[in-house]
């Protein structure tokens, strides 16, 4: 007799029924012809011995239960198609799949995904274009970080400050000229791409006439002397930027009046909300994990300071007199010092 588990009246008795699971187990590896030899064919675990002592393990699969609480009346066997590798699943109530019977692919796809965040930040050292500084730093966090800014969102193609014909990559190097591939360490993350004002030419808001507002540029992202990339901000204030789109510098508000002229200064005529970023695609970084966006700003951290333009306009960087670059940089480039 099964031991049942008491409980409410209006619950399902759950119970383990010992003959029930072996009798399961064994349909479940007759109902799929191979199982077993499948199993050990693409498993390294050594078979189970031949003979009485190993018999009935030799035909039990390995099962997936909750706190080793078996029902067979809520299982359902979901048979591998015919020429597949004959591993099983099984179901609970048409619920999802419970994971595959674990065997040499499974655990393969396991170190995969582990290895995942190894392989880019693997890539992200080998592309990145400048010296790193990883003084201080998570080697990890900055490798990972540079997958993201150079292999996946390409950050240069908008805040480089190069020009045509060759923007951000190095003369003689532009892929788009059938050349090599190089960037320009010279203008790269400094800032400066000119996306045009932020309403469309042609635009028409009552009172404001054909003013459509300033051109929206780039932004400087490299670190200042600080330390903290895009002149200086803290990791809260850039993911707040990320998460949000805030414009933390304010460069661009809505305006309140069009008359005498369009005020404040440099403001964007309504409905367009001056107090976001209008071209750097917030919308969709913000769903970005926190580590990501981490390894970011981590990133940006490791590279060097491009002061930019002179003082005055927003693009420029203080970087200080005695800060080194390409420290502990692995790619053992000298140290430089920022100007």
């Amino acid at each position: 007799m099964p031991h049942a588990i008491t409980g409410s009246a209006r619950k399902r008795p759950l119970f383990i029924n010992l003959i029930g699971t072996t009798a399961l187990a064994l349909a479940v590896s007759l109902a799929t012809p191979g199982l077993a030899q499948d199993n050990r064919a693409g498993d390294p675990t050594p078979a189970p011995p031949e003979g009485p002592a190993g018999a009935a393990d030799a035909t039990i699969p390995r099962l997936v239960t909750f706190s080793g609480i078996v029902d067979p009346q809520m299982m359902q066997l979901n048979q591998s198609p015919a020429g597949s590798t004959g591993k099983a699943r099984l179901r609970l109530n048409g619920a999802a799949d419970f994971l595959p019977l674990p065997g040499a692919a499974g655990r393969q796809a396991q170190d995969n995904h582990r290895d995942t965040d190894a392989s880019r930040i693997k890539v992200g050292f080998k592309i990145a274009p400048v010296p790193l500084n990883l003084d201080g730093k998570d080697p990890d966090l900055v490798g990972l970080g540079s997958y993201w800014v150079n292999a996946v969102s390409d950050c240069n193609f908008c805040h480089t400050a190069g020009g045509p014909p060759n923007y951000n990559f190095a003369a003689g190097f532009n892929p788009y000229f059938a050349q090599p591939k190089k960037t320009d360490p010279t203008t790269y993350l400094a800032g400066g791409t000119d996306f045009g004002p932020a309403l469309p030419l042609g635009f028409y808001e009552p009172g404001y006439g054909n003013y459509v507002g300033p051109d929206i540029v780039s932004r400087n992202l490299t670190p200042d002397k600080t330390g903290m990339p895009e002149g200086g901000h803290t990791f809260e204030q850039f993911k707040q930027i990320f998460r949000t789109g805030v414009d933390l510098d304010h460069l661009h508000p809505t305006c309140i009046t069009p008359f005498p002229v369009p005020t404040p200064a440099n403001c964007i005529p309504p409905p367009v909300d001056g107090s976001l970023l209008q071209v750097m695609p917030w919308p969709n970084f913000q769903d970005m994990t926190d580590h990501d966006i981490r390894a970011i700003y981590e990133y940006l951290s490791a590279i060097p300071c491009i002061a930019g333009p002179p003082s005055h306009s927003p693009l420029h960087n203080d970087c200080g007199d005695d800060q080194a670059v390409g420290a502990d940089d692995v790619s053992e480039a000298p140290h430089r010092t920022r100007r």
